[in-house]
């Protein structure tokens, strides 16, 4: 049957993009540097608190 092979081919791809959409999040979340401490305790830098 043809429809199999496409069907097994689709799934495949579609779980592989998964697996490599976490994988990038993945890279993204952790590799990010750290934002810089402030010393004082200000938060003034921060988008959430002005």
């Amino acid at each position: 049957m043809a429809g199999s092979n496409l069907e097994r081919q689709a799934l495949a791809c579609t779980i592989g993009l998964y697996l490599f959409i976490c994988a990038a999040l993945s890279v993204v979340h952790y590799g990010a540097p750290e934002p810089p401490r402030s010393q004082s305790g200000s938060s003034s830098t921060s988008p959430y608190n002005p």
